[in-house]
Formats: C-alpha cells, sequence, structure tokens
C-alpha cells in the first residue's frame, strides 16, 4: 500500500484465517525443531518481522500463541482496550464502535496533536476518549501513517459474556520504522 509515495504495510486479518495460520506456523516450527534451524528462524523472522504483531513465538518450546486473542472475558471496555494497546508499540488502535471510530487514553491525545481531535474526559470510563465517524477513517489513517505511527483497526463482534467482542481486523505499519 503506498499513501503519498510512502510505502506501508496492511495487513487484513480474520480470525479464521488467524487461526489457519497459527496452524502452519507451529506445524513448521515442529519440523524444524528436527533440525539445526536456528538460522532459517532467524531469516525467516527478519524477512517477515510482521509476523511478530500477529503471533508470539516460543522457539525453545515450539509454541506459536496468537497474540491477539485474549483467553478469558473482558468486563470492561477500559481492560478490553488496555489489551489491544498493550499489544502494538507505535500504533493508534481505533476502535468501531457503532458508527464512529473511537480511541482511547493516551493515544487520544497523541490524535489530538496529530489530528486535532476533540478530547473528552471520562467518556465510556475512559481517562480520555476522542472519536470521528467512520466515513473519516482514510483521512485519519493517512495522518496517523504520515506521522511513523501505525494503526490498527479493532472491530466489533458478536455480543460476549459481558460486552461485546471485539479482533483486531486490520494492521498498518509503515516500512521505514521496521529498518
Amino acid at each position: 500500500m503506498e499513501i503519498n509515495n510512502n510505502k506501508y504495510l496492511k495487513i487484513k486479518i480474520s480470525r479464521d484465517l488467524m487461526s489457519y495460520f497459527q496452524q502452519v506456523i507451529s506445524s513448521y516450527f515442529g519440523h524444524f525443531s528436527h533440525a539445526n534451524s536456528y538460522n532459517l528462524i532467524k531469516t525467516i523472522m527478519e524477512k517477515h518481522s510482521w509476523l511478530k504483531d500477529l503471533f508470539i513465538f516460543y522457539p525453545d518450546r515450539k509454541i506459536v500463541q496468537n497474540r491477539l486473542v485474549y483467553k478469558g472475558h473482558f468486563k470492561t471496555l477500559r481492560h478490553q482496550a488496555a489489551f489491544f494497546q498493550s499489544r502494538f508499540e507505535r500504533c493508534i488502535c481505533l476502535f468501531y464502535m457503532g458508527r464512529y471510530i473511537e480511541i482511547y487514553n493516551n493515544e487520544a491525545i497523541i490524535m489530538n496533536k496529530l489530528c486535532k481531535l476533540q478530547i473528552i474526559n471520562g467518556a465510556r470510563k475512559m481517562k480520555y476518549t476522542a472519536g470521528f465517524p467512520k466515513k473519516f477513517k482514510d483521512l485519519f489513517l493517512e495522518k496517523i501513517l504520515f506521522s511513523g505511527f501505525g494503526a490498527i483497526l479493532i472491530s466489533e463482534g458478536e455480543r460476549g459474556k459481558y460486552l461485546r467482542n471485539r479482533y483486531v481486523s486490520e494492521i498498518y505499519q509503515p516500512l521505514v520504522s521496521r529498518l
């Protein structure tokens, strides 16, 4: 993907594809464990560094874990937002909330500086909240990526035990930060 002659990596994710992809990678790691493959795994991880955004690798135990899935049930949106925000460094998490996209806490302050979005204190029991209508997604994505940050789009899923389940649907990363 390219915006203003700058290259960006865009990863579209579905939950079924992630499960399949995790199985394939685990199978490869299992085969690699029968040989001296440290350099091969290292080369693969350097060439495809985006894999670290999706999975946690435990090479000593030959385990690949999906880092975008929480095993329990979130009781509050605040905990759900903190989970996704902790998974990505130098990325802004954009949460789909009905017809709007919302940004929370410190990332809302960053968006205020980058895009002049108005900050609301205490909305949805978050320290800071900012947001915009979905139709302006591409405009704000461009501003986020141009500033050197990545963007994570988190979509609403089915109703969970306490609140809606959410999942990462798209990841945007500037390629220059990967060097």
